[in-house]
């Protein structure tokens, strides 16, 4: 009896999801011939492509679905992907337009999504997923927390988790192959959970502790996540009414206990600590995060606001969320990169490893100011940047109706697609693109004036760029710098080159995954 209630279940799910996906192909077919009835440029996909399956059954990444795309219509300034999602896409190719709609003319893009989409969750609710005005004024008042006055306030926790890191490594340095990629994730969760959480996990000595594996939840890939995803893209006022959200109840239910018990915590025992929460706690309870005038430069006014947000624990735990999601496994991948790179390229190791012991011999140790002065282990970040973005595309959203220099009109509610993976590739724009060359980025990281803006985008760009940027480039270049001093890196040949990202991965993990070789420097060796 209970087999054939489970198989009708099966069966009725099965036809819901159908219905679904017959439903929003006869949405995106209304919308099939858009550019091609308004006389703009576009890439015909063919009515039967309008949904990806190789991408949505996890058998095709889209940064290689969209290069594909983005190597056929090169020459063009941008070119519509009809049916996609129901409404007008204009996959973004020139860089100047690219920086008008990220910086000059951003007052019409500052949504990743549009005004009305609905927030069912309350994890939802976070600085990437807000819009409009409410945006606007949380970024103001989040932005004094990622100065690097408050950085440097953080680092000492950085530095602890970074000397576990190098124990860590010591017991792999024989120069045996190994897998790279747990290793700086537990390293890169530690981090974040103590400067976010003010919570000593462990992970590199216990990666199994339950806050991690709650966590790792998060990235775990699934075609049930994929579907989740499209359903609530085409049918936001549907994933309303049947509750589907993009966080599982466990994972929310879990933050937002953790979140709750440590604020708690907190405030019987006054405990003041050095990290994100307790700058959250201090906005919750004065309405402002302190700074001084030595951080005055660095923070953000994206125009004043009489929008009241209301700092409720869900609100907290929903910024608190956002910040662990983003620095998590994001600063893991360009650490593995970086260090895979340096195996690589032996001289540019050398170099950055002469840079690293000169520098810290002046110092003394290596500190915040000393890492500031590391300019060629920057470029050598920039560089693994260019070549594994944390996030393969932008997305913006238009916000009011907008002429092209071409007299035609992006209207309100279309969807803008940066091909940033592509952009980063090309050799208009980088010479040798496939190769890893850190020359082409001068002192500090940044691209010579020439190439300007819109061409190197792993962060975003303008008003919307990524709030918490300094804080992931310091957790990887303290990291980073630590591994070159003590160890010598080696190429493994387990590696299945060239890397290409496993689809079946969210984050940028190579089919095969990583593997590097290391060996301990003597500490007499100059």
């Amino acid at each position: 009896m209970f087999s054939l209630i489970t198989t009708s279940w099966l069966y009725d799910v099965l036809l819901l999801i159908i219905s679904f996906l017959i439903y929003g192909i006869y949405k995106m077919k209304k919308k099939y011939d858009y550019f091609k009835e308004k006389g703009m440029p576009y890439h015909d996909i063919g009515i039967l492509n309008v949904i990806n399956w190789k991408v949505l059954l996890l058998k095709e990444t889209i940064e290689d679905y969209f290069d594909s795309i983005y190597k056929k219509v090169i020459g063009h300034k941008y070119v519509g992907i009809p049916g996609i999602m129901g409404k007008p896409v204009f996959l973004l190719l020139d860089p100047k337009l690219i920086e008008k709609i990220l910086i000059k003319d951003f007052s019409y893009f500052h949504d990743r999504a549009p005004s009305d989409t609905i927030v069912i969750n309350i994890l939802e609710a976070n600085l990437f997923n807000l819009s409009g005005q409410k945006w606007r004024t949380l970024r103001a008042k989040l932005s004094p927390t990622f100065t690097s006055g408050k950085l440097k306030w953080m680092f000492n926790q950085m530095s602890s988790c970074t000397d576990v890191l190098i124990e860590s490594l010591n017991e792999k340095a024989s120069g045996e192959d190994f897998l790279i990629r747990e290793i700086i994730s537990c390293y890169g969760f530690d981090i974040i959970a103590s400067c976010a959480f003010g919570l000593d996990p462990q992970s590199q000595k216990n990666p199994n502790n339950e806050f991690r594996l709650q966590a790792t939840k998060i990235f775990k890939p699934s075609i049930k996540v994929m579907i989740t995803g499209v359903i609530r893209a085409l049918f936001p006022k549907l994933s309303k009414i049947l509750n589907i959200s993009s966080v599982d109840s466990d994972i929310t239910d879990f933050f937002f206990n953790l979140t709750k018990t440590t604020l708690e915590n907190r405030k019987k025992s006054r405990t003041v600590r050095n990290d994100f929460l307790q700058l959250l706690l201090q906005l919750k309870e004065k309405g402002f995060v302190e700074y001084d005038a030595t951080e005055a430069l660095e923070v953000e006014n994206p125009g004043s606001s009489s929008e009241k947000l209301e700092f409720t624990d869900e609100f907290l735990t929903a910024q608190l969320f956002i910040f662990f999601i983003a620095g998590f496994e994001t600063v893991a991948t360009l650490i593995k990169y970086s260090l895979y790179a340096l195996s690589k390229n032996d001289q540019v190791q050398s170099n950055v490893r002469d840079e690293v012991k000169r520098i810290k011999q002046r110092y003394g140790e290596i500190n915040y100011d000393c890492l500031k002065e590391m300019t060629y282990l920057e470029s050598v970040m920039s560089e693994t940047l260019r070549l594994y973005p944390p996030a393969a595309f932008l997305i913006r959203v238009c916000s009011k109706n907008y002429k092209l220099e071409d007299g035609n009109q992006i209207e309100k509610d279309s969807t803008l697609l940066i091909p940033i993976y592509s952009i980063h590739r090309d050799s208009r724009y980088f010479t040798t693109p496939n190769e890893f060359h850190p020359e082409r980025f001068d002192d500090g990281g940044q691209l010579s004036i020439r190439q300007g803006h819109g061409v190197y985008l792993p962060f975003g760009d303008g008003p919307r760029v990524c709030i918490a940027r300094r804080f992931a480039l310091l957790e990887a270049k303290i990291a980073l710098a630590k591994i070159v001093e003590n160890f010598q890196i080696h190429e493994s040949l387990k590696n299945i080159e060239p890397l290409k990202r496993d689809p079946k991965s969210f984050i940028f993990e190579p089919i095969g995954g990583l593997w590097l070789k290391m060996k301990k420097i003597s500490p007499d060796v100059n």
